[in-house]
């Protein structure tokens, strides 16, 4: 039986001895295409064949351009073998993220409403003056407690004292240990401007840097976004 391509029908010119029992791959001269060439015997062709319906023949099988053999994996199963690394975040990124969580939980501390105070810090005295005729009144200040964490709230006003409509300052906190200060920041009230004989109420908090010392809070008249005017 002559083997033929099973693409463009050109005859093989393999002999049943050169193919053997297997078969072998055969690239068509004419169409380059890859088959499987093989010679089946008469005997296994008519075995079991008595008594059954006749088949459909089917063609060898096509494979278009070059052969690939099998891959080999050599790697296990259930994820086991070789496995991928990733580089994870830089010493500079991780200190970064950690930066900016603990700015994100002071600016929170400022910002949201307070649970009731659980002791109170000496009331401060000498906030009736001010600058010109802009000044501190009422000025209080607690220690409190937001989700465990001591923290220290500053209230009061600030009041026009003039006949006019003045621009509202900033005010400087700050906390001192024994006469020494040992943490200060800058509040800027929302509002900019005050009316004649008005005032504007302001609140603001902070984590204590260094919870169940005695510290005593001072605070200051400052131009916004510069450093403090008057210190009382």
């Amino acid at each position: 039986m002559t083997l033929r391509c099973p693409k463009c029908k050109t005859p093989s010119l393999l002999s049943a001895d050169e193919l053997g029992e297997v078969g072998r791959l055969e690239r068509c001269p004419k169409c380059e295409t890859t088959w499987l060439a093989r010679h089946y015997s008469e005997s296994r062709r008519d075995f079991g064949q008595r008594g059954r319906r006749p088949m459909t023949r089917k063609e060898p099988p096509i494979i278009e351009g070059e052969f690939v053999p099998p891959i080999r994996f050599t790697t296990g199963f259930h994820g086991q073998g070789a496995g991928a690394q990733f580089a994870g975040p830089s010493k500079a990124g991780r200190f970064g993220i950690a930066a900016g969580a603990t700015a994100l939980i002071l600016l929170l501390l400022a910002i949201v409403l307070l649970t009731p105070a659980v002791s109170a810090l000496p009331r401060l005295a000498g906030f009736g003056a001010g600058q010109g005729d802009v000044a501190l009144e009422g000025v209080s200040s607690k220690t409190v407690t937001l989700r465990g964490t001591e923290a220290i709230l500053i209230e009061g006003q600030i009041v026009n004292r003039s006949g006019e409509e003045l621009d509202v300052p900033a005010i400087r906190i700050a906390l001192k240990e024994q006469g020494a200060e040992v943490y200060s920041w800058l509040m800027e009230p929302t509002v900019e401007r005050v009316a004649a004989g008005g005032s504007v109420g302001f609140r603001s908090a902070m984590a204590s840097p260094r919870p169940g010392a005695k510290q005593q809070v001072a605070l200051s008249l400052a131009d916004r976004g510069g450093t403090a005017a008057v210190e009382r």
